[in-house]
């Protein structure tokens, strides 16, 4: 066995390098902010569900509580797949 420790930061900071050269490439061949808003979003989702217990889920929609109110739109939810389906 290998007497190197895992660099915990570095595996993160390596992630991060990633994700930043993704959002940047998109932003410069993508104009609408609409558009670019939409991939970085994606983007997002998807590294949240790479490091996420299956248990969870990440989505995007409305929230709604125990009384009913509705929230406005939200572009990045993470909740419990067993105790909070979507609906």
């Amino acid at each position: 066995m290998s007497d190197k420790q895992f660099d915990l930061h570095e595996a993160f900071s390596s992630k991060q390098d990633v994700l930043r050269s993704i959002l940047e490439t998109g932003r410069s061949i993508v104009e609408h902010p609409g558009t670019i808003g939409d991939g970085t979003e994606l983007h997002w989702r998807e590294l949240l569900e790479e490091f996420l217990p299956k248990r969870y889920q990440v989505s995007e929609g409305f929230v709604v509580d125990s009384a009913g109110t509705r929230s406005e739109q939200i572009d990045v939810i993470i909740h419990d797949r067993t105790f909070s389906p979507l609906l």
